[in-house]
């Protein structure tokens, strides 16, 4: 496995079974007696609950200029200190979203990967060892949690569909080393559909395409 302080980012559209991956990756890494940081994005749980509950949607007092600066300052808060000692602290973190969950959701309000980036300022931030990107159909995506309570405000149809094509656009571009994303450079990206998968299946997917990597 990679030296100490692999980090391992869960990402991609809601409904994908990415709580669920997260899980199943840091059960395997805690079998095999290694210490595992767990956490997710958005961290912060004062920005969390203004995200949710006082910035976006359209309202008069709100706006998408808004959530994309929590998104950053949340992302600032775990990407300079937290993470770097969580690194020194941890054999492998696993967490669910990372920096590009902001490129996507700016990309589904408007936000070009430049703007996201100059806002981010991405570069100054601890890098992850690999993304996997989980998406699916978001019809299927969207019915697989249309009933949680816990449901946050960017779980609906309409924004999974935004979602779905922005979460593939993301994904390609980091292939294809788009500039603007130029500070994800070099970091491995594996990218899994799940419309038709289990979570076991999906979850084998991912092991198996770590181990290609040598990630684990």
């Amino acid at each position: 496995m990679q030296k100490k302080g692999l980090w391992i980012v869960v990402t991609g559209l809601d409904g994908t079974g990415k709580t669920t991956l997260k899980h199943r990756l840091v059960g395997f890494f805690k079998e095999r007696n290694l210490r595992v940081k767990d956490f997710k994005f958005p961290y912060d749980k004062h920005l969390l609950e203004l995200l949710n509950n006082t910035v976006g949607d359209g309202l008069p007092w709100q706006d998408n200029y808004s959530d994309q600066m929590l998104f950053a300052l949340d992302n600032r808060i775990l990407g300079t200190v937290h993470i770097r000692d969580w690194k020194n602290a941890s054999d492998v973190l696993i967490s669910q979203r990372g920096y590009i969950d902001s490129f996507v959701h700016g990309e589904c309000r408007g936000f070009s990967y430049a703007e996201s980036d100059k806002l981010q300022r991405t570069w100054e931030l601890e890098r992850c060892s690999a993304m996997i990107h989980l998406n699916a159909d978001p019809v299927v995506a969207f019915n697989r949690i249309k009933d949680d309570p816990e449901a946050d405000k960017f779980e609906t149809l309409e924004y999974i569909k935004k979602q779905a094509k922005a979460t593939k656009k993301a994904y390609d571009s980091l292939v294809n080393e788009d500039p603007a994303l130029s500070a994800f450079k070099g970091i491995p990206n594996i990218y899994i559909d799940t419309t038709d998968l289990t979570c076991q299946e999906t979850f084998e997917i991912a092991l198996k395409e770590l181990k290609k990597l040598s990630l684990i």
